[in-house]
């Protein structure tokens, strides 16, 4: 019903517990689509974790535009120094 939210923790649930990857980076799009800037991160980090550094970096830019903060401190990490790429487990407790 187009709650952003929504599409996110679907497209989540999708990609780290169902394994469907496609289906999530479409629900993750839609999400983008309608503002959700997490959804961007999360796109990024479904594409670093698949060491797609350049999908990465493109999703993490969107993401900071789109004003969350922690994707802009790491868009200034890569345009600092062009080998980094974020550890996609450090972003997680488990």
């Amino acid at each position: 019903m187009g709650d952003v939210n929504a599409m996110n923790s679907l497209a989540t649930l999708l990609d780290d517990r169902l394994n469907r990857k496609q289906e999530a980076v479409d629900w993750y799009r839609r999400a983008v689509a309608a503002g959700h800037a997490m959804a961007a991160w999360n796109l990024a980090m479904h594409y670093v974790a698949l060491r797609q550094n350049r999908l990465y970096r493109f999703w993490m830019r969107k993401a900071a535009l789109m004003g969350d903060e922690d994707a802009a401190v790491e868009v200034h990490k890569f345009d600092a120094d062009p080998a980094y790429i974020t550890d996609p487990l450090a972003w997680y407790d488990d």
